[in-house]
């Protein structure tokens, strides 16, 4: 799955509402900050402009839109991806997934084929 773009237009609408400095370069910003965690992001923008918004407040907003998003648009998981999992499923080798998403966001997104995993260890996991 490829999610980046849900997370980084959740994060960008979240900060303009709460009255973050918009006059920046959202696409390299997007290219900096690709892969980092919500809380990363939360930490890094907070160093450069204070705005009204409590971390807690922040995460929930962001899971609230993203599985929004995933609704009106849901991602996909690459077909060679899901083929090598089914294959390894058929072989009866053990499948994980790692995460460094939230659970509900994880669930939502993985929906039926979260069964495709013996084990999903996201971030509240660890």
């Amino acid at each position: 799955y490829n999610t980046e773009p849900h997370h980084a237009k959740a994060f960008k609408i979240i900060l303009k509402e709460a009255g973050f400095n918009t006059k920046l370069d959202w696409t390299a910003l997007e290219i900096k900050y690709k892969g980092w965690s919500d809380i990363q992001l939360y930490h890094e923008f907070m160093k450069f402009q204070k705005v009204d918004l409590s971390l807690d407040h922040f995460l929930e907003q962001k899971n609230h839109m993203i599985i929004k998003m995933f609704k009106e648009d849901p991602p996909q998981m690459h077909p060679e991806v899901k083929a090598l999992i089914q294959e390894a499923k058929k072989k009866k080798l053990i499948r994980g997934l790692v995460t460094s998403s939230e659970k509900q966001i994880t669930t939502e997104l993985l929906g039926p084929e979260k069964k495709l995993f013996e084990c999903v260890i996201t971030r509240e996991d660890t």
